[in-house]
């Protein structure tokens, strides 16, 4: 090989490394135009707890104006754990000191708890300069409210289940407990001597578990003075309380009420049922009653029924 050819050889590898050098320098810079156009996008994520965030390899400085903010109190000893959120579109992000800063949207705030493994707080919709609260301890989610009565009074003494426990209102209607779910559905239970009503169900979370108002009808109720379980064609009678009217008049375990002031009891829920058969106190009562394949009639009047001996 001849010496000018030779040097043309040399020159053309010279070339060819000093290119492939550069497309490897330019490839390792992530803003470069050359990674944009040819590698995959990146996901924009967001780095939770900080005022930062990277998008397309570029980070941006946030603040509380740019993003919905979720903040938790830790209300309790031992570690408090973090906060994750998930969106719709499969993005995590988490963060410690229970903050998180999210972009706009919907997401389901989880907090990952050192007691209680990965707890669902509920979802938050994510609006710029917005932010989220909550109260934790290390036994679940605060919340509270009241429970009232029609005329808006509170109702002292009534039992509230709320989300896995269990609490009671003090003498002003009020109450204080804890969530131990996710979403979840809060009642009331109020107790007229053996009988009971209950609220309408609120759903609540974590973010709006505070300030719940409950409403029960506290007017005095007379009943028959029974138990009873609802069967395919009515309610069966479980068990008859010495000294009511229920007693008095007849009624046996094992009856079934299949109408009561003429209005069939076969498909009614407990509350329905309930419903028929309480009422004003001394109002008469008729039921039809079927006993061994036999129907019979029954008529007396409700009385308010304080208390029962159990024997």
């Amino acid at each position: 090989m001849s010496v000018s050819r030779r040097r043309i050889w040399i020159g053309v590898a010279v070339v060819a490394l000093l290119l492939t050098f550069g497309l490897w320098l330019a490839a390792t810079v992530e803003s470069s135009p050359l990674t944009r156009s040819l590698g995959p996008r990146k996901v924009p994520k967001v780095v939770a707890g900080r005022d930062e965030a990277v998008e397309d390899g570029r980070r941006v400085v946030r603040t509380e104006e740019d993003v919905g903010v979720v903040r938790c109190a830790f209300e309790g000893e031992g570690e408090p754990g973090t906060l994750a959120a998930m969106g719709g579109s499969d993005v995590l992000t988490s963060g410690s000191d229970l903050t998180l800063r999210l972009p706009a949207g919907t997401w389901t705030i989880i907090w990952q708890s050192p007691e209680r493994g990965a707890l669902p707080l509920g979802k938050v919709d994510a609006e710029p300069g917005e932010v989220a609260t909550c109260t934790l301890s290390e036994r679940g989610w605060a919340l509270s409210g009241t429970v009232r009565n029609l005329e808006g009074q509170g109702v002292p003494g009534t039992f509230v289940y709320a989300c896995g426990s269990r609490t009671r209102t003090d003498a002003s209607g009020a109450f204080v407990g804890l969530g131990r779910a996710g979403e979840c559905a809060v009642r009331a239970v109020y107790h007229d001597g053996i009988l009971s009503r209950r609220s309408d169900p609120v759903v609540v979370d974590a973010f709006d578990g505070r300030g719940i108002e409950l409403v029960v009808d506290d007017t005095p109720v007379a009943g028959m003075g029974l138990g009873f379980a609802m069967v395919e064609t009515g309610a069966r009678v479980r068990m008859i309380h010495p000294g009511t009217p229920a007693e008095e008049a007849g009624l046996q375990e094992g009856d079934i009420i299949v109408r009561i002031d003429g209005q069939p009891t076969a498909g009614l829920s407990d509350d329905a049922f309930i419903a028929l058969g309480t009422g004003r106190e001394g109002s008469r009562i008729d039921l039809e009653v079927e006993r061994g394949g036999e129907l019979r009639s029954f008529s007396f009047h409700r009385e308010r029924i304080e208390q029962v001996d159990t024997g």
